[in-house]
């Protein structure tokens, strides 16, 4: 510590140690970067040992034939939030890492949509969300699904549902069309975006954008986030969600 001596503080001196290295000689010439995909084999005296993925067993689904049509059964969940997009009082859902690892491990799903709102998240949030789900997709064992929800709330005290309101899980076909959701560097489109402000004008830009997707109405028979059911769009909305099992 400083020793104040009237009135001036003086530091006591220290040995410093220096440590001098040779500078290393780097080369000019530029050398690209070559990756290679790495594959690791599991072995195991164990001939009926079933080979996983970080843990999630490598196998083939329950199938179900009717007919000359065989039917896969899977399970999973297509609405899930992450700690981008705070949703309950109480605490948030965790990392995107925690929810697809307890959706692979925890709960076994053949598939995982992380649905954050879209008001939440700018371009840097809306790519990690890519790139995280691009890593845990292992098709056909386990898909994690590119998605983001896009809500529009009518006031509570309202009788009149606004036009284009509700709660939509938007599910991209792939993370180019997901890409195409950014609207500036600050912001993906969402109710808050005057080109998606509501469900019909979303409906209006995924057409002008090409964008391959699907929009399934949430909670629909929540009486807080009540739908529109006034406006439709055949293409983007093939199913309706009827119940969600927390």
């Amino acid at each position: 510590e400083p020793e104040n001596h009237d009135g001036i503080v003086r530091s006591r001196l220290t040995k410093l140690v220096v440590c001098q290295y040779p500078i290393p000689k780097l080369t000019e010439e530029y050398a690209p970067l070559a990756f290679r995909e790495t594959k690791v084999e599991e072995h195991h005296e164990n001939e009926n040992f079933i080979p996983e993925t970080s843990g999630h067993p490598k196998i083939e689904g329950e199938k179900i034939r009717t007919g000359k049509t065989t039917y896969s059964l899977i399970y999973g969940n297509l609405h899930e939030h992450s700690e981008n997009s705070p949703c309950w009082p109480a605490g948030v859902d965790g990392t995107l890492h925690d929810d697809y690892r307890f959706g692979m491990f925890t709960e076994g799903y053949n598939f995982v949509a992380i649905t954050d709102h879209g008001y939440s998240l700018n371009e840097v949030y809306w790519r990690k969300n890519l790139r995280i789900a691009d890593f845990y997709n292992d098709p056909p064992y386990f898909v994690a699904l590119p998605a983001m929800e896009w809500t529009k709330t009518t006031d509570k005290k309202s009788e009149i549902i606004e036009l284009g309101s509700g709660h939509y899980n938007v599910i991209f076909a792939s993370t180019e069309d997901a890409l195409k959701f950014i609207r500036n560097r600050h912001e993906t489109y969402s109710r808050r975006s005057p080109e998606t402000s509501n469900v019909k004008l979303l409906w209006d830009l995924l057409h002008a954008q090409k964008i391959n997707c699907i929009t399934i109405p949430h909670h629909p028979a929540c009486s807080t986030h009540r739908v529109d059911w006034e406006v439709y769009d055949h293409q983007f909305v093939p199913v309706v969600e009827l119940f969600q099992v927390p």
